[in-house]
């Protein structure tokens, strides 16, 4: 479908992610004194989230990159929640029993209550599917907290209450998240498939043949980059977890100066793209309107 090529080795830029994922060192984290139950947690999600960078990274390089939002929606929420619950040492413990045990009991209290009133309400013809269905009913859950309480809960883990916090720590480079927050605000409309995802889809794969493909390659640039920093943010979090040297992270992201440069050359096509395009619309209508 198209002819461009992300002009970034593939094997190079991935290793920049796995190298990363190599400071974290095992025996550093059996030292490290917290809980089998934290290494256990933020190790999955880390995993995850590198799990999920690769899928991203196929789907950049041939030009799909309004289809890797949806992808990259899923692991800022991932990178997110794993910031969150290891930013705070004093809060970790209870962090982790919310994200493992409160919230998949509220989540299953939930579905329990809807599966009971789905069953009451449909006849299935299909012995399998009403089985399954069934199933989950079967799994009943005590639940300790009222409605309120689980609002409560719920709400100290959605996006805007999670950054909030993770802000308020006033980590150098964690500003960023303010960016994201917007983004994550943007990409819903890729997930819901709303009128403004047709409209964004349609508008930019309908362009003259130039213009759509400097589109996507600018849009190559701010996709890579924003890998890059959710990979960068969670290392350093973790590092400062574990009780291991920051200094590492800063001399292993040295001695990949040449390949950053090249992600900041991309990214910088996409500040530039914006700038012509879309800057000089909102500066004329702001102008108009005064």
């Amino acid at each position: 479908m198209f002819e461009i090529k992300c002009p970034i080795d593939p094997k190079e830029y991935m290793n920049l992610h796995l190298d990363m994922l190599k400071l974290l060192q095992y025996d550093a984290i059996k030292s490290c004194g917290l809980s089998k139950d934290v290494i256990d947690l933020t190790t999955r999600l880390n995993w995850h989230c590198i799990m999920l960078t690769q899928p991203c990274m196929e789907l950049i390089w041939p030009g799909f990159v309004w289809q890797t939002e949806i992808l990259e929606r899923s692991l800022l929420e991932a990178t997110i929640k794993l910031i969150y619950i290891s930013i705070d040492k004093t809060k970790i413990d209870q962090k982790v029993d919310e994200f493992q045990n409160v919230i998949s009991d509220i989540n299953q209290y939930k579905r329990r209550k809807e599966m009971v009133e789905l069953l009451n309400g449909v006849n299935f013809d299909n012995d399998v599917t009403k089985h399954t269905y069934q199933t989950v009913t079967k799994n009943n859950v005590d639940m300790k907290f009222n409605k309120n309480e689980r609002k409560k809960i719920l709400e100290r883990w959605t996006f805007n209450s999670m950054t909030k916090e993770i802000d308020s720590y006033k980590i150098d480079g964690f500003d960023r998240l303010k960016y994201f927050q917007n983004y994550y605000s943007n990409t819903s409309h890729y997930i819901h498939v709303d009128i403004d995802c047709l409209n964004l889809i349609w508008d930019r794969e309908n362009r003259d043949a130039d213009e759509e493909e400097l589109l996507t390659l600018a849009h190559m640039g701010r996709e890579l980059m924003d890998l890059y920093i959710f990979n960068t943010m969670r290392t350093y979090s973790l590092l400062r977890l574990y009780n291991i040297n920051i200094k590492t992270l800063y001399q292993y992201l040295e001695s990949k100066k040449n390949i950053i440069d090249k992600i900041s050359l991309l990214e910088k096509k996409w500040n530039d793209f914006n700038r012509d395009h879309y800057m000089k619309f909102w500066i004329g209508s702001k102008n108009l309107i005064k």
